[in-house]
């Protein structure tokens, strides 16, 4: 990263918070150029995807309800070749300024970087994604569509493995929310790292997404399995087609939707000595009404033998989430988080997390965001942090 002037992080100094996240964010502006759309179709707001973003997400970067078996008038042989109508390639900016009390030299620390990233779909028939490929968070996959004119998507290549509702892409806040990040001492890693895979998905019935999928990890002879199954009830289905209205009769159900969703992953880490076996459990519930969208979640863990001698940890994280997009250039967001590891050297932990948006354009963002965290044991059992952030696609 290259350090911004001091003087912009005076300027830019304000209230955030302490872990450092990737948004690389699949709001790429390669989709709105493609589709001739705007950023807020997909996003509400980015990069964050709202039901019809999310449909396009799962319909492998096709445009929901598109169909095609012949080349729209005019590009015969862009079709023939099997070639995007532009170049598919977005980049994302951001500069940040982080203010951490308890650091004891370096409490203010500026920040730039520039992600580039493609995406699009080959003849309706091969969706694919890439960014940040050369680091340990990049991710780069593709995924065959509707496999012998069934519902089935198979996805193969680098990525997040489909678990719970929060997606490291999609955070509204910078700092990732506990149930992708929290790991256990000598056990499992967190559920955010991009990991080879290969997995089938579905969209059946309109309302019922199903994902399951095996991870090979690098230098392990076992794979590691997991599963996903969420329901939608009201407001835009997983095909991203729109509930029937009534005009003449207002109902709560006009706004308002509904997913629940449960996931599991099982997994084993070698050692040379034994092997931990490893599994997470969550159930989540998604209500989005107008501008609020409200995401909660339980995922309950073990890690069998860590050590070589049986023990065994039990792990416990709640988090729950309430976002107001509104005006529509201004979003606020809470979170509040509890992590109970049972091996943690600093006890159980919570946190709270806000952020306040103002998005100056669909693609330029400025983020103010602040956290507060205790933990039980430790010499340092609080923890206050500050964080602004420019962010821009393009």
């Amino acid at each position: 990263m290259k350090h911004i002037p001091f003087a912009l992080a005076v300027a830019g100094l304000a209230v955030g918070l302490t872990l450092a996240s990737r948004q690389d964010a699949r709001a790429i502006a390669a989709f709105s150029r493609e589709y001739n759309t705007e950023c807020i179709t997909c996003h509400s707001p980015f990069p964050r995807r709202n039901a019809f973003g999310e449909a396009f997400e799962k319909n492998g970067y096709v445009w929901p309800g598109r169909e095609r078996t012949a080349a729209p008038e005019g590009q015969e042989a862009l079709w023939l070749s099997g070639l995007p109508q532009t170049v598919p390639l977005s980049a994302s900016l951001w500069a940040d300024v982080k203010y951490d009390p308890d650091q004891e030299d370096d409490k203010v620390s500026p920040s730039t970087d520039l992600t580039l990233q493609t995406g699009g779909n080959i003849r309706d028939q091969l969706g694919f994604f890439a960014h940040d490929v050369t680091s340990s968070g990049g991710e780069a996959f593709g995924m065959f569509r509707q496999v012998m004119d069934t519902p089935v998507n198979v996805k193969f290549g680098r990525f997040t493995p489909k678990t719970t509702l929060w997606k490291a892409d999609q955070s509204v806040t910078l700092a990732l929310p506990a149930p992708l990040t929290f790991a256990v001492p000598d056990g499992a890693g967190p559920l955010v790292t991009p990991r080879d895979a290969v997995e089938v998905n579905a969209v059946l019935g309109h309302r019922w997404f199903l994902a399951a999928g095996v991870v090979d990890k690098k230098n392990q002879d076992k794979m590691d399995f997991y599963g996903h199954l969420s329901w939608r009830v009201g407001g835009t289905d997983f095909l991203g087609e729109e509930p029937d209205i009534d005009f003449d009769v207002e109902s709560v159900w006009d706004y308002l939707a509904l997913t629940l969703a449960g996931f599991g992953y099982y997994g084993t880490i070698q050692q040379e000595a034994f092997d931990t076996t490893c599994w997470r459990v969550g159930a989540e519930a998604e209500a989005v009404y107008k501008g609020f969208t409200f995401l909660g979640s339980w995922v309950f863990g073990k890690d069998d033998d860590i050590d070589g001698t049986g023990t065994a940890v039990d792990s416990v994280v709640f988090a729950a989430e309430v976002d107001y997009y509104f005006a529509p250039k201004y979003l606020l967001s809470a979170r509040f988080e509890n992590e109970d590891i049972g091996n943690a050297p600093d006890g159980m932990r919570k946190r709270l997390v806000g952020q306040a948006s103002y998005f100056w354009n669909q693609n330029v963002a400025l983020r103010l965001e602040g956290s507060y965290g205790t933990a039980e044991e430790g010499e340092d059992s609080t923890s206050t942090t500050a964080w602004f952030r420019i962010d821009v696609h393009i």
